[in-house]
């Protein structure tokens, strides 16, 4: 009724938890794909579930969204997806032109600005990991640099010619940190294989001021930089009483930080332009304004506009940013086509790519489809493709069992080299497990059909771990003969449930008593998670072999 206020409301999810008022949800933002991202906080527990009673569309009454991580939901509350474990808590969160995502963890704990992929796992004080093998991201610091725990928030500079870039090379991130009344800046740097390296760099703004507490940051449509400033004495949520007079209620601020060499900029009223005219904002100088053009297309949901939107997203001349803008309003419209994809599939650039497979599995892109899209990706050939080809097959619906073949070729064997090479392997060897494991049935047709003999027996290996454990048992314990390597605590931690298995500790009993098996499978034991170390039944066989070798 254009009184600026809300006529009413519409409950979408139940269930949040309210131990700790400073975690509520947060970080509403509008995803590609018709999402909507949301964090919750260290101490809160929350059992998510539509008001109505109905089920989420993957059939769940109540999803268990425990301590801090981040989760997305659709619009209307039909579904609800868990897609990290930790940070403690995500304060920061920015999502870039070309389909990237970074996000920060609030405590000065060597993840001030770290990647975000679906299944990611970040330091944090919770044990509610969403795969008992998940692997931890690699530090992003070497310990704590920023001075203060209680950063609270990220704003990336992606406004073209922006003279926030500050002559820095790579990638410029402003964040705020309210503990030592600062914003200060860190770098992204990102090699020939993806991966990226930040650097912390001289603080951008200090204040004398110990009120100034900058609690959130954002580019506008103008190119300028947006500070809020909670402007506060007290800076805790705990330590100090609720009541205590020096907290102040009324001074909050919003800083506009504008570099003297940008003229006023008056942004476009999108939502007084056609549809057509809209797409010419699509991909713009100005970040924000071609966010929320894709966002005004999404919304309106004007056929019309389709034509136009697939040519932007086929021109191969057209900027990365632009065909990303194009595809996520045609994705928000629910108006994919094979073609599309397979189209930007072929792209040598990566952000495209990974785009084109990530949205494959999300509209459930039939199997001879999403088949020729993969292999027209090349999506071995990169970490994000590679791991956009896994979260793709998990979140599809009904895989085909050569799809998850697909997924089994990323079981190359596990590396011992630190860094991030190490991590991406472990990471790209969980996402491909946990989608066999979401799609068993699938995965147990595919081990049992001829594509199985494409897979080394590391890819092999990696399959039969997705099964469940009682069947998995005694494949593994015969495959330990063909490794060639000492097992992980997570092929252990498969065997050591199943003990009681005859095949089982015949097998382990037959390497134990094989001169050329035995040592690599003792070696394997420095892996082994105490409960199984402190099993009778292990601790027999482990003496037996000993005393032979001894």
């Amino acid at each position: 009724d254009n009184t600026g206020k809300a006529n009413g409301f519409t409950t979408l999810l139940s269930g949040l938890g309210i131990q700790d008022s400073h975690l509520f949800p947060h970080q509403f933002e509008r995803m590609p794909g018709g999402w909507i991202s949301l964090a919750q906080g260290l101490f809160n527990s929350s059992n998510v579930h539509r008001p109505s009673g109905e089920p989420f569309a993957g059939g769940e009454k109540s999803i268990a969204f425990k301590h801090c991580k981040l989760a997305r939901m659709r619009p209307d509350g039909s579904d609800f997806d868990l897609l990290t474990h930790g940070p403690n808590n995500i304060w920061g969160f920015a999502q870039t032109r070309d389909g990237r995502t970074f996000l920060q963890e609030a405590n000065d704990i060597s993840v001030p600005l770290a990647e975000f992929e679906p299944g990611a796992h970040y330091p944090t004080g919770s044990k509610d990991k969403l795969r008992s093998y998940a692997p931890m991201i690699h530090p992003s610091t070497k310990g704590p640099q920023m001075g203060g725990t209680g950063l609270s928030g990220i704003a990336m500079v992606e406004d073209e010619n922006s003279p926030f870039q500050m002559n820095y090379d790579g990638e410029v991130f402003v964040l705020v940190n309210p503990i030592t009344n600062r914003l200060q800046i860190m770098t992204v740097k990102t090699n020939e294989k993806g991966q990226n390296s930040y650097q912390k760099q001289d603080d951008f703004l200090i204040s004398e001021d110990k009120w100034f507490r900058p609690i959130a940051a954002h580019f506008g449509p103008d190119g300028c930089l947006y500070v809020v400033d909670w402007y506060n004495k007290v800076i805790s949520h705990n330590e100090v009483p609720r009541s205590h007079p020096d907290r102040d209620k009324t001074r909050g601020r919003i800083w506009r930080i504008r570099h003297h060499s940008q003229e006023s900029v008056a942004p476009p009223n999108l939502t007084k332009l056609t549809s057509e005219q809209i797409t010419n904002h699509l991909g713009a100088p100005n970040a924000l304004v071609s966010r929320l053009a894709w966002h005004e297309l999404s919304d309106r949901n004007d056929p019309a506009i389709i034509p136009f939107l697939t040519k932007i997203i086929t021109d191969s001349k057209a900027s990365t940013s632009r065909r990303c803008a194009a595809l996520w309003a045609l994705e928000g419209m629910k108006n994919l086509t094979p073609s599309v994809l397979k189209n930007l599939a072929k792209s040598k650039d990566i952000s495209l790519c990974y785009q084109a497979i990530r949205a494959a599995g999300e509209i459930n892109l039939p199997s001879s489809d999403f088949l020729t899209l993969a292999q027209a990706s090349s999506f071995k050939s990169h970490r994000r493709t590679r791991t956009a080809l896994a979260n793709a097959v998990r979140y599809h619906r009904q895989p085909s069992p050569a799809m998850l073949a697909l997924v089994a070729s990323l079981g190359d064997a596990p590396l011992k080299i630190g860094g991030w090479n190490q991590y991406d392997r472990t990471f790209e060897r969980y996402l491909a497990r946990w989608a066999m494991e979401t799609h068993r049935d699938t995965t147990r047709e595919m081990l049992n059909n001829l594509s199985v003999k494409k897979l080394t027996s590391e890819q092999f290996l990696l399959a039969i771990q997705s099964l469940e454990p009682s069947e998995a048992a005694s494949q593994l314990a015969n495959a330990i003969p063909r490794l060639g390597r000492p097992l992980s605590s997570g092929e252990l931690a498969i065997l050591g449930s199943q003990l009681k298995q005859p095949e089982v500790t015949d097998a382990l009993a037959g390497i134990l008593d094989n001169p050329s098996q035995q040592v690599a499978l003792l070696e394997s034991f420095e892996n082994i998670d105490p409960k199984l170390a402190a099993d009778p039944a292990l601790a027999r066989l482990v003496e037996k072999a000993t005393l032979k070798i001894f």
